[in-house]
């Protein structure tokens, strides 16, 4: 009756050092964002989760607790445990000091065993497959537990911390993770790969950050390529060159190409009849060189400009 005790205590031993070995890889594999949104939607377990993220120092030495004392625990009780099975069959066949050394060597790699893989490599890759809905279950007694032993654990990451600092760190408490924008590129790439971004998203996404880049030359149509209307035109012919050329709308001239007065939107030509007056504009000055800057993006967008008249040319004066 004792033995089977001490095989269930081993066992258990295992499993809480699996237990704290998911919770600290989940805890800093699990998105933040993904748990804030969640609480903010009203969901009480991401709550709770929110918390421990938003504390990550104070529970990750919560698990190192735990893992160390499930750590000695298991080997001051397990190799005994496991060894005085095997002493029980071979006892009075050989003698005391091989009995012992056997059993003590077959103990200790069974022991040894079940550690790295019930208690490490299981739950480690469980976590990091499976981040979220891990921290999910072990967020509550994870909590449980560092409320029972908050004071030690305090003590611990106090130490912790000036030990790093005593090597000339400053730890923080932050633990946001930050990308560089070839970073996030690789991400998009890695999550193409894993099928979780379409190949025409990771194009859309990729062209966002192109953009920062883009100067006016590359967006720019030629003045004899461009599609417009003379500010005489009928109703009809106006509508004609929306059926043929397919926009949704088009520049307007006064009399010739270079002098563009406005844009004519496609829904705007039922209430039009006879002559058509062209929508008037706004349009910004072009940047020299010709960059497209942040700043101009915002002035286009907030004003809602659909057009942007540049130069081509800049002559210089001698």
């Amino acid at each position: 009756m004792l033995e089977a005790l001490n095989i269930i205590i081993v066992f258990l031993l295992v499993l809480a050092n699996g237990f704290f070995v998911a919770s600290e890889f989940a805890l800093v594999g699990v998105r933040r964002s993904r748990v804030a949104a969640l609480a903010d939607a009203g969901n009480q377990r991401a709550k709770l989760l929110l918390k421990l993220v938003d504390n990550l120092n104070a529970y990750i030495s919560a698990t190192q607790l735990g893992i160390t004392l499930s750590s000695l625990a298991l080997g001051w009780l397990g190799e005994p445990a496991i060894a005085h099975l095997l002493e029980i069959p071979l006892k009075g066949r050989i003698s005391e000091t091989l009995l012992h050394t056997i059993s003590f060597t077959i103990a200790f790699g069974i022991i040894t065993f079940l550690h790295i893989v019930l208690g490490e490599l299981a739950p480690k890759t469980l976590a990091l497959e499976r981040a979220e809905k891990t921290a999910f279950a072990i967020a509550l007694p994870l909590q449980i537990f560092y409320k029972t032993f908050s004071y030690p654990i305090r003590l611990l990451d106090w130490a912790g911390t000036r030990t790093v600092r005593f090597f000339g760190l400053h730890p923080s408490g932050d633990h946001a993770s930050i990308y560089t924008e070839e970073e996030l590129r690789q991400l998009i790439d890695l999550s193409r790969r894993s099928g979780h971004v379409e190949a025409e998203e990771q194009k859309l996404i990729n062209r966002v950050f192109d953009f920062a880049d883009a100067e006016v030359c590359e967006a720019m149509i030629p003045r004899v390529a461009v599609d417009a209307l003379p500010l005489t035109a009928t109703l009809e012919e106006v509508k004609h060159a929306f059926r043929t050329l397919g926009y949704s709308r088009l520049p307007v001239y006064r009399e010739r190409i270079d002098e563009i007065v406005g844009v004519l939107f496609r829904r705007d030509l039922e209430p039009l009849p006879g002559t058509v007056a062209a929508r008037r504009v706004q349009f910004g000055k072009a940047a020299s060189p010709a960059t497209v800057h942040s700043g101009k993006r915002t002035t286009w967008r907030r004003t809602q400009t659909h057009a942007i008249v540049t130069l081509a040319f800049i002559h210089r004066h001698r």
